[in-house]
C-alpha cells in the first residue's frame, strides 16, 4: 500500500481474509482492507470494512481503531448520529486501547460535535 496501488492491495487484503479467516494476523488485514477504501475516498466500501472488521476479530488489536473508522465514515457519509456513536464507544468498548487510539477518539468526537445536538 506505500506505493499507492490500492487496488491490488484491495484484492491481496480480501485473498488473504478470505483464505485465512481465522489467522492472527485476519484482524489486522480487515482493518487494511478498509483503508485500502478510506484512502481513495470510497467511504460507504471504507464503513462496510471497518465494521466487517469489528464485528469479525472484537479482540484484535485493530478492533478499536476499526470502530473509530467506522464512526468517522459514517459522518463521512451523512450518518452523523450512527458515526457519532461509533466513535464515543472507543473509548467506553476499549478503555485500555492504545493511548493514540483514544486521544483520537477524543478528537473526533469534538471535530464532528459528537454529543451535542446539532
Amino acid at each position: 500500500m506505500k506505493v499507492g496501488d490500492y487496488e491490488t492491495a484491495e484484492f491481496a487484503l480480501r485473498e488473504f481474509i478470505d483464505v485465512n479467516p481465522k489467522h492472527e494476523l485476519a484482524g489486522n488485514a480487515q482493518y487494511w482492507y478498509g483503508e485500502t477504501f478510506r484512502v481513495r475516498q470510497l467511504y460507504q466500501d471504507a464503513a462496510t470494512a471497518y465494521l466487517d472488521g469489528y464485528q469479525k476479530y472484537p479482540k484484535s488489536s485493530k478492533a478499536p481503531v476499526n470502530l473509530l473508522k467506522l464512526g468517522v465514515m459514517l459522518v463521512q457519509i451523512g450518518e452523523k448520529t450512527q458515526g457519532c456513536l461509533m466513535i464515543l464507544g472507543v473509548k467506553e468498548q476499549y478503555p485500555k486501547a492504545n493511548q493514540s487510539v483514544i486521544q483520537k477518539a477524543e478528537y473526533e468526537k469534538k471535530k464532528f460535535n459528537c454529543g451535542k445536538k446539532s
